[in-house]
């Protein structure tokens, strides 16, 4: 049986995990099926045991490294690599290939993990500049939550599928279409400017990530 493993550090909030209980069933709507999910609280000596490790976590930048953490935790709980895991953290995150003064706001092996950090979408951790535009737009931080979520629960069911001829890659396959939650986010303002769109035109995906969505979802349920 396909299941999809919510797992959580006890700093993430209700609310967020709330969230990404909502986006994921957007994103099974959209693939025409219903999977069950079960979620799970990341244990606290797993966190402290993973501070210990740098491979982990750099005690001098004070971030994870978002993949490793996720295959951690695969491994911890003796998933294969069929199962599908989202991790939710309230730390912040980077990734082995980034430089020092880099930061993630999720990260995904594109078939079996995404690690998704909610440090740096927490309006309270937002200077005084950032607050004012955020709401000169007219969002709140749940939508910024919700457009990363897309984007990295996107990337855990393969989208955008890597043959295609219109993609960038800057960070990795991105959709190029302006309109899709697919596309490089490349900064807090990115997806900001990402999420204001999805609610002015009610479209997450664009019709071939939609078509890439639906042909990916299937093949899984068939593996």
């Amino acid at each position: 049986m396909n299941v999809i493993y919510l797992y959580y550090t006890q700093g993430v909030t209700p609310k967020e995990r709330k969230l990404a209980k909502s986006v994921l069933e957007d994103i099974l709507t959209i693939g025409d099926t219903y999977v069950e999910v079960e979620k799970h609280l990341i244990p606290e000596e797993w966190v402290n045991e993973w501070k210990e490790d740098s491979y982990v976590y750099s005690k001098e930048r004070k971030q994870f490294d978002g993949g490793v953490v996720a295959g951690r935790i695969k491994q911890k709980d003796n998933h294969t690599n069929n199962d599908k895991l989202i991790v939710l953290l309230d730390e912040d995150i980077n990734g082995t290939t980034l430089e020092p003064n880099r930061y993630l706001f999720g990260v995904s092996d594109g078939r079996s993990i995404s690690t998704i950090s909610f440090a740096r979408l927490r309006i309270g951790n937002y200077n005084n500049e950032a607050k004012e535009t955020l709401e000169k737009i007219g969002l709140n931080e749940d939508e910024v939550k919700k457009q990363v979520l897309y984007h990295e629960i996107g990337h855990l069911f393969g989208l955008p599928n890597g043959e295609r001829n219109d993609l960038e890659y800057k960070f990795g396959a991105h959709c190029a279409n302006p309109r899709c939650a697919m596309r490089q986010g490349t900064s807090i303002v990115k997806f900001w400017e990402h999420a204001k769109e999805r609610l002015e035109t009610g479209q997450i995906y664009c019709k071939r990530c939609e078509a890439d969505l639906k042909k990916n979802v299937k093949k899984w349920l068939e593996s």
